[in-house]
């Protein structure tokens, strides 16, 4: 099994005084700030290592965390990681954060999450690269792990999520998420006597392989409680007319049961339409039009309204780059008096309602799915034609 080197080892003690941070075991940084010392984080790096805040790593914001390794030599002593500490006790805790990998001088994996037990263990290891590996060990320090062949090293940004449960049990399992789909899960695993240690973000390992290159990470949150992963659309609107106003709901689920999550903070959502749509941020096309609607901290979800001044299959689109968006609100817009269509559609059917299947694969990075642009497409040719 390879044992990895790039770290995000999240773990529990004193939380730093200036972290961002939304309540009592719980950890949500952006790595905003120019100056990553004296915000809580304590650094540690090893001989051609380095690890920074920075604007050019940064996923959404000022600033993501840039971890770079020139050295490809392998080792205890080649790291980069920074620690912070203060989260309680709890039997589940959740870790969530995009990250890339740039220019690797290697296919060798990258060790992206990592969970330090109050054993000094790492209970949670996740890497990718070649490959993407879901390991750990238990109470007895015994080591096991589960791989796939996905690597996700195109240069994206992908949406990492690591759930852990069962802590100082001896029913303890782990699962890996990327890009909201579950791709990977270990269960059955003896945790007795053990709760979370320690959260470290960086490269905070290196054992026998010899990565070089650099991983940028942003938006980390750590949270005993599911969390918000991915944009989604609902309507209940039957068949429309031009004149008519519909309502759609714009939500957010987590990816583990596409439940309702709540917003980290005041999520400001853009939503698009088709066939000349006008959007409004209240349920009832009333006052000023807008094509951002908040979600406030908290909340699960916003109600809106769209009215459409042209027929034909319309689309409603909502996308937030912190998020996956989902699949897009369908509609069946006929002339006044123009009768026939069909109901609309709007993926999962209900604010986290649908499986993970019903999700394109689509970082919400301002680039749209395959299925999205096919749907859009199909609409703007039926428009033109009927317009001849």
């Amino acid at each position: 099994m390879l044992r990895t080197a790039l770290t995000v080892a999240l773990s529990l003690l004193p939380l730093a005084t200036h972290a961002q941070t939304v309540g009592q075991g719980r950890v949500n940084d952006e790595f905003d700030r120019p100056a990553l010392l004296g915000a809580g984080w304590v650094a540690s790096t090893g001989p051609g290592c380095s690890i920074a805040t920075s604007s050019a790593a940064a996923h959404r914001g000022d600033g993501g965390l840039a971890v770079i390794d020139t050295n490809g030599a392998m080792g205890s002593g080649q790291h980069a990681f920074v620690e912070v500490s203060g989260l309680g006790a709890s039997p589940t805790y959740r870790v969530r954060l995009w990250t890339r990998r740039l220019t690797p001088a290697t296919q060798e994996n990258v060790h992206v999450a990592v969970l330090n037990t109050s054993l000094n263990t790492y209970f949670f290891e996740a890497t990718y690269g070649g490959s993407t590996v879901l390991a750990g060990h238990d109470r007895s320090d015994a080591y096991s792990f589960a791989q796939d062949s996905a690597s996700y090293s195109d240069g994206g940004w992908h949406l990492l999520e690591g759930v852990v449960t069962g802590l100082d049990s001896t029913s303890g399992a782990r699962e890996l998420y990327f890009d909201g789909q579950r791709l990977l899960r270990q269960t059955g695993i003896d945790f007795s006597g053990a709760t979370l240690d320690q959260v470290k973000v960086g490269k905070s390992v290196s054992i026998n392989e010899r990565f070089q290159g650099e991983v940028d990470v942003d938006d980390v949150r750590v949270d005993p409680n599911p969390q918000a992963s991915t944009v989604v659309l609902s309507s209940d609107a039957g068949p429309l007319s031009t004149a008519d106003c519909a309502r759609v709901t714009v939500g957010l689920v987590d990816s583990e049961t596409s439940s309702p999550a709540p917003a980290p903070y005041d999520v400001d959502v853009v939503v698009q339409g088709t066939q000349d749509a006008t959007l409004y941020p209240v349920p009832d096309c009333q006052g000023t039009a807008s094509r951002v609607w908040t979600i406030a901290k908290g909340a699960t979800a916003v109600t809106g309204s769209v009215r459409f001044d042209d027929r034909g299959t319309a689309q409603v689109t909502a996308r937030h780059v912190d998020f996956l968006s989902g699949s897009p609100a369908l509609f069946s817009v006929q002339r006044p008096g123009g009768g026939g269509g069909g109901s609309a559609s709007a993926g999962g059917g209900s604010v986290g309602g649908g499986g993970q299947g019903t999700r394109p694969f689509e970082v919400a990075c301002g680039c749209g799915s395959a299925p999205t642009f096919g749907v859009l497409a199909a609409a703007v040719a039926l428009v033109r034609r009927r317009r001849r």
